[in-house]
């Protein structure tokens, strides 16, 4: 039987052998093309537009141009501003709007991770222009990760005066003690701050109840840590109990909490809203229970 394969016969296989090879290349580099446009398009989409690797594109409104400013100043020193606060501070005095200068110290001592956030001129409320400037940096901030980037175009688009006082509030004090970091291993002492929630011009039971759970949640969280590491020793979450600041004038998991009517609040963007009271207790009220067996 003869095997050998006509010549006709493999001329045939080698066109097709050449076709199918330069189709593929060609559809290899098609898809090269478009990946690199939609990677490029990704690119334009959320690159910063007012950043160094975007097109510096102004608001019309210069406090939201130097209100996005301090959110960036907010996230690049956030980690690192004890060790970076002379660059940080001259940052700082290029931002002029005079209806920032609140939101400017506020960024200031939350980036230095500073005991002094507990002072009164954090602790106590803040006028409602302050409240909502604070309210837009936390969003803006949120914005990073989102499709659009962090442009004062964003900024334009929010409408703050449609936020309501109890997510303004909640969104300052939660900032406020974000910025104590009591996440990290470092152990600071607080025993000296009492926040007394009748001398911050909290006016209303509900506005008291904000702060003492948002600052008992934290405090509480970092007890609980203590307690499931080192179960055994009782004397060490004693001794931080008592590095922790007083609510009142009491220790904060014997301290009386206000009256609260709940609502719910805007946890992160895009995540759905939660119970403010559901949320912020539950810490508290396993590091009561913890507390009780000491």
């Amino acid at each position: 039987m003869n095997n050998t394969i006509p010549k006709t016969t493999l001329l045939f296989l080698h066109l097709v052998y050449v076709f199918l090879f330069s189709f593929q290349a060609c559809s290899v580099e098609g898809e090269k093309g478009s990946t690199s446009a939609l990677s490029k398009k990704a690119t334009a989409t959320t690159s910063p537009k007012g950043s160094a690797t975007g097109n510096n594109i102004q608001s019309s409104n210069p406090l939201h141009n130097d209100l996005l400013a301090l959110s960036r100043l907010y996230l690049k020193y956030q980690s690192t501003g004890t060790t970076h606060s002379d660059e940080l501070k001259a940052a700082l005095s290029k931002i002029k709007h005079e209806d920032l200068s609140f939101v400017k110290q506020f960024v200031l001592h939350a980036t230095q991770q500073s005991k002094d956030l507990l002072s009164h001129d954090f602790l106590k409320k803040p006028a409602r222009k302050d409240l909502q400037h604070i309210y837009l940096l936390r969003r803006a901030n949120w914005n990073t990760m989102s499709l659009h980037g962090i442009t004062p175009a964003v900024l334009d688009t929010f409408e703050v005066g449609a936020i309501n006082h109890n997510e303004l509030l909640t969104a300052y004090y939660r900032l406020l003690f974000d910025g104590l970091q009591l996440a990290r291993s470092r152990q600071v002492d607080f025993s000296n701050i009492n926040i007394d929630l009748n001398k911050l011009n909290l006016n209303t039971a509900r506005e008291k109840a904000i702060l003492f759970y948002i600052a008992a949640e934290l405090f509480s969280r970092k007890f609980n840590m203590q307690i499931t590491r080192k179960n055994k020793e009782k004397q060490a979450a004693k001794n931080l109990l008592a590095t922790f600041p007083k609510i009142n004038g009491q220790d904060i998991l014997e301290a009386e909490a206000p009256p609260l009517e709940d609502f719910r609040f805007m946890l992160g963007n895009g995540m759905r809203n939660k119970s403010f009271k559901e949320y912020f207790s539950t810490q508290y009220q396993k590091a009561k229970e913890y507390y009780r067996r000491l």
